[in-house]
């Protein structure tokens, strides 16, 4: 444990440059508890908290005091035996391949880890942070494969187009000929017609 003058000034804001300092070289997490199944590295450049090297064992108890505020993050995998060995961080579990992310921690308070009796896992490494981990930025949604044709929008279509419209102008269809030609007269509408944009035949 800290001299309890050191754990007040701890708690107070850093604002001189002997204080920051002194955060930066007392370690931000301390095993209270446990200390042969839990350790305290900075191998990672942060101050982290391991189970340890390999699988963890059978009947694992440890507590961990928070020395700094700040917030604890899994570093690499994490992976216990789902539902019996888990690390406890305020009232939530962390247990399976679920490891905690960017959680506030306060000074002076705990988290525990505790394995059962039987099956064990390559287990967790967790690390203390003074500000937010950033987390992955998502997966960019790929854009879809450009259409073969023009978008047809009432502002006009300028691609260079080619149409050309074959009218029936049959005895037959004489009751749908007005039909036919608003119906191309409305296709029309969506291009810009020009020798340089779309040019626009029709055969009757």
């Amino acid at each position: 444990m800290l001299p309890e003058a050191v754990s007040d000034l701890l708690r107070t804001p850093a604002r001189s440059p002997l204080l920051v300092l002194l955060r930066l070289c007392i370690t931000a997490l301390q095993v209270i508890s446990g200390s042969s199944y839990c350790q305290v590295t900075t191998s990672t450049g942060n101050t982290c908290v391991t189970d340890g090297y390999g699988n963890y064992g059978n009947n694992e108890r440890c507590t961990i005091q928070v020395l700094q505020s700040g917030r604890l993050s899994t570093y690499g995998s994490f992976r216990t035996e789902l539902g019996f060995d888990y690390v406890t961080i305020g009232s939530t579990r962390y247990q399976g391949t679920r490891g905690p992310g960017n959680v506030y921690v306060s000074y002076g308070s705990t988290f525990t880890w505790r394995s059962d009796s039987s099956v064990t896992d390559s287990g967790w490494t967790i690390c203390w942070s003074s500000h937010a981990v950033p987390t992955p930025p998502p997966r960019p949604v790929p854009s879809p494969p450009p259409t073969r044709y023009p978008t047809l929008t009432r502002s006009g279509c300028r691609s260079a187009v080619d149409l050309m419209f074959l009218i029936d102008g049959s005895g037959s269809m004489s009751s749908y000929f007005q039909t036919e030609l608003a119906f191309v007269t409305s296709v029309i509408s969506y291009f810009h017609i020009g020798s340089q944009y779309t040019r626009v035949a029709a055969i009757l």
